[in-house]
C-alpha cells in the first residue's frame, strides 16, 4: 500500500492532471516512486497542447 501526499495548498486542476497522468505511467511501471517521477516530469515540461 502507498500514500501520495502533499504537505502544502496545491492546485485543484492542477492536481487533476498530474493525478491521471500518475495513474497512466503506474499501468506500465512497477515502481509507484518512479511512476510519480516521470508524471512530474512530465507535467514541468507539459505545454497547453499536452
Amino acid at each position: 500500500m502507498n500514500v501520495v501526499s502533499t504537505l502544502w495548498s496545491v492546485d485543484d486542476f492542477a492536481t487533476a492532471i498530474l493525478t491521471i497522468r500518475f495513474y497512466q505511467e503506474l499501468q506500465s511501471r512497477v515502481s509507484v516512486a518512479v511512476a510519480l517521477n516521470s508524471a512530474q516530469n512530465w507535467m514541468r515540461a507539459a505545454s497547453k497542447e499536452d
